[in-house]
């Protein structure tokens, strides 16, 4: 806060303002070592203690031993490439003005840095505006000091009114003090110097601590996918021979069936459509596996996302239809490129799909949206089912967890493991009795495996 400035018509000149010659003159008080001891020790234990705060200390000491109306600090700093005093430290009646700044050739200190020397200015307003404020300053005894020859700065006491008049006592102390402040700054300084280093190691060990743990989970990450891959792989094996030895059977029987014998054909038509339906799940459920096997090893190129999903979406079309849901696509068109691996996305949007559609037995909307922008795409998929209860929204993407009858709790897991796979993100929307949103969020370009969050 700047003191109040008021113009003036007055031409003085400097001298006519400078009594510093009355310090000799006048009757000079006795010390009080006493006093001035105590308020010593006590600032050098805040030097020791507290550099921060000792600029403060001895200005609220100097106000005290020279029973000043107002004491304060000034330093000589650049702003904006402009040399100001800043009042680093103020007491008594203009302590408000706090850290306010003054141009250096509208202040008195700038005199008493020039001529490096104690100065003792009466009624200084009438040669400097700018410290014409209330209380008005009667008399001012400023001190400069300097470091190495430096000039860092003045401390200064006032007088607001006639009967305080400053001596050579006064200057003694105030001397004293300056000294100790040309130490101090130097102290504090260094102590700000120190901290800056201490802060500069800190974000650098904070900064190669997150890599560390970045690596760190890198590393289980990819052991974690070569764990799924191997369980994958070997499950898969065992299952799918099987499979498809059984389906052609199946197939074999149902054509036999209807040549030797079309009246038998069509008894077990039924059972053997149930064995198809069956038998397509525990496809699917190999699917799953073989995409946890890929997520491990896959590698992503740059395709026309627009063009894929379009072309995934009849697939998705021909389930809609067969479950009496409704298909909307919106968005599709205009994705533009991104870097994906077509076999497990599509393995995790028909998950989102047929998830979708199990939410709707009695029909309803399947509606499939997608945005994109400079770095991201997102894909949308929302049904129109009975929604999902707020507790079970925390387990959704859990392993072998299952809100449906005869799941396998493996659909939205491996979701999960795919997108993340591919750098991106999925969540979910949904409360009972509400619509259910999936949202699939995919970078455009290569990054490092993110974060699901649900």
């Amino acid at each position: 806060m700047a003191p109040i400035l008021r113009p003036t018509s007055d031409s003085l000149s400097f001298a006519e303002i400078d009594i510093t010659a009355a310090l000799m003159q006048r009757p000079t008080r006795r010390p009080d070592y006493a006093a001035e001891n105590r308020a010593l020790v006590h600032v050098a234990q805040e030097m020791a203690t507290r550099p921060a705060s000792l600029l403060q200390t001895l200005v609220d000491t100097a106000l005290d031993l020279c029973r000043a109306g107002s004491a304060g600090i000034s330093l000589l700093e650049t702003h904006d490439g402009e040399a100001v005093f800043r009042w680093a430290a103020l007491a008594g009646a203009y302590a408000v003005h706090r850290n306010g700044t003054m141009p250096r050739d509208a202040s008195p200190c700038g005199m008493t840095i020039a001529r490096n020397a104690t100065q003792l200015l009466v009624t200084p307003g009438r040669v400097f505006p700018a410290v014409r404020v209330t209380p008005p300053i009667v008399e001012c005894l400023l001190v400069p000091f300097t470091v190495d020859g430096r000039p860092i700065g003045t401390v200064w006491i006032l007088a607001h009114d006639d009967q305080r008049k400053f001596d050579a006592e006064d200057a003694r102390l105030v001397q004293t003090l300056a000294q100790f402040a040309a130490a101090g700054w130097q102290v504090w300084q260094a102590h700000t110097a120190l901290e800056q280093r201490v802060t500069e190691r800190t974000a650098a060990w904070q900064r190669e601590l997150a890599e560390r743990q970045r690596l760190e989970r890198a590393a289980q990450q990819a052991a974690h996918f070569a764990l799924l891959g191997r369980l994958a792989a070997g499950v898969s094996h065992e299952i799918r021979n099987p499979l498809s030895a059984i389906f052609l059977h199946v197939d074999l029987l149902d054509e036999e069936l209807r040549e030797q014998a079309p009246a038998s054909a069509s008894l077990v038509a039924e059972p053997l459509t149930e064995i198809r339906t069956h038998l397509a799940r525990l496809e699917d459920l190999v699917q799953d596996y073989l995409s946890l096997v890929r997520v491990g090893t896959m590698e992503r190129t740059s395709q026309d996302l627009g063009a894929v999903l379009e072309s995934w979406a009849t697939e998705w079309q021909a389930l809609a239809a067969a479950r009496g849901v409704t298909l909307h696509l919106g968005g599709l068109a205009d994705l533009g490129q991104a870097m994906l691996h077509a076999n497990t996305l599509r393995r995790a949007l028909l998950n989102l799909v047929q998830n979708a559609l199990d939410a709707m037995p009695q029909g309803g909307t399947l509606t499939v949206t997608a945005q994109g922008t400079a770095t991201h795409v997102q894909i949308e998929v929302r049904d129109t089912g009975g929604g999902v209860p707020a507790a079970c929204l925390p387990r959704l993407f859990e392993p072998l967890y299952t809100t449906k009858p005869g799941g396998t709790g493996l659909g939205l897991y491996i979701v999960q493991e795919i997108v993340k796979a591919h750098g991106g993100d999925v969540t979910v929307q949904s409360a009972a009795g509400r619509d259910t949103t999936f949202t699939v969020t995919l970078p455009r370009h290569v990054t490092a495996v993110g974060h699901t969050r649900v």
